[in-house]
């Protein structure tokens, strides 16, 4: 052998070893310890399909059990005859060519297969796709946020808090796959927050400061509590219609637009097939768009954008706290439908986050942002529907929680780890991160 070869590859190996990151073409992930980190880079002017085939490859070199791991995430989540029926929905959803070509590749580098069956230890690729479109075929879960700006916020800037809330169930393979993505593609540059193999954005941000999020808006939840109204209003998705994914929607956004007007006009110019939120933000200011596509029946929500003087439906607590704004799973500006009144977990944390906010002062810092984003009732973190903001329950649990400045890149990422099992820690630690584009 090549003397000169084979110390090419003894010096692989052993970066490999210590570093915990492994380079497949145009794709590396590396091991940080408390989260993955994956940088796409596309400058060199490979295709979707050509970096993503190279995501799976790398994946499946620095983590060979995904996809018995994926298969078995959603084995415990869906019953095999749920899981045709959201695959059967596939056709309905209405998905950038782009990011079809990068899911394309991404199972090919994973050598997934065509035979569905959940529960078999391998990954179709409608299995992957299941996964990946699960926000929009089966709806998805709690979240909240919110943020301060300009006089409001201690040193000028933007602070951004938010709360990923997803079922405590999948919390154990949830820890072992959360990742930060960097896309390197010039101007089309950004950051996603999510977890390993999920492409559709849940929270991004670009080098410019631009931040979204997204927020499910369900008309329906089951009774939590003996003191929780019923819930009068199911409504279905339509999936006889074709309707565009709103997390694509929103990766579609932070890839390709760089102001909240710009993402406004995209993201309230789409039908989509569930109703939700998204929080924007940048250097100045943020602002909430409520999507509301369906309600009762006869009922024509609107497609919104919310601001700090927006006027709300009746009974919602006003916020009254300029230059913020606050979100969570519901709808409050007027005219959109009300889901937030009758539903006590919503009430209850949006009257938390105006206390909480309130009790910082007129001058609010980053670290009470994160306060606020970590704060819960008692000795340790209970349930999002007792007002909980940083939760655990039979049900739902903070799965990441993070602040963000758009002026300074500043972010800080509370992961949960899966410990302690019986729940979260009652003071989590927001760990700093720097993203290099």
């Amino acid at each position: 052998m090549d003397r000169k070869f084979f110390s090419v590859g003894i010096f692989i190996v052993l970066s490999i070893f210590l570093t915990g990151s492994f380079a497949y073409g145009d794709v590396s992930i590396t091991n940080k310890g408390d989260y993955w980190e994956v940088v796409m880079d596309y400058t060199n002017g490979k295709t979707y399909y050509e970096v993503g085939k190279e995501y799976g490859e790398a994946l499946l070199k620095k983590m060979p059990n995904f996809s018995a791991s994926t298969d078995a995430y959603l084995a415990g989540m869906l019953p095999q005859f749920y899981a045709d029926m959201c695959i059967k929905r596939f056709a309905s959803l209405k998905v950038p060519q782009e990011y079809m070509d990068e899911q394309k590749g991404i199972c090919d580098g994973l050598g997934a297969i065509d035979t569905n069956k959940l529960g078999d230890g391998k990954l179709s690729k409608d299995e992957f796709s299941l996964n990946n479109y699960i926000g929009d075929i089966a709806t998805m879960t709690e979240c909240s946020a919110v943020a301060v700006w300009g006089t409001r916020s201690k040193d000028g800037n933007t602070i951004v808090g938010r709360n990923l809330d997803l079922h405590t169930f999948s919390r154990f393979n949830l820890a072992k796959t959360k990742a930060i993505t960097i896309v390197k593609n010039g101007g089309k540059s950004y950051c996603m927050i999510g977890y390993l193999g999920f492409m559709p954005a849940l929270t991004a941000f670009k080098p410019n400061g631009l931040f979204i999020s997204v927020y499910d808006s369900g008309l329906t939840r089951p009774k939590a509590l003996p003191d929780d109204p019923k819930n009068p209003v199911i409504v279905p998705a339509n999936y006889k219609k074709v309707a565009s994914s709103f997390v694509y929607s929103a990766r579609y956004a932070i890839e390709n637009f760089s102001t909240i007007d710009e993402v406004a006009d995209y993201m309230t110019s789409q039908d989509y097939h569930w109703n939700h939120n998204i929080m924007v933000a940048d250097t100045k200011h943020a602002v909430v768009i409520e999507n509301n596509i369906s309600g009762p029946p006869g009922w024509k929500g609107k497609q919104l954008v919310r601001d700090e003087n927006t006027e709300l439906n009746y009974g919602v607590e006003p916020w009254k706290i300029s230059n913020s704004i606050g979100v969570i799973n519901s709808f409050v500006a007027k005219g959109n439908y009300d889901n937030h009144t009758i539903a006590l977990r919503n009430v209850r944390r949006r009257h938390n986050q105006i206390k909480l906010l309130k009790e910082k002062g007129e001058k609010v810092s980053f670290d009470n942002i994160v306060a606020i984003q970590s704060w819960h009732k008692g000795e340790k973190p209970g349930s999002i529907f007792l007002g909980n903001i940083f939760n655990y329950g039979w049900r739902i649990f903070t799965a990441q929680s993070m602040v963000f400045c758009p002026n300074t890149l500043k972010l800080k990422i509370f992961f949960d780890q899966g410990e302690p099992k019986d729940g979260l820690t009652p003071h989590p630690e927001y760990k700093e991160i720097r993203v290099k584009f």
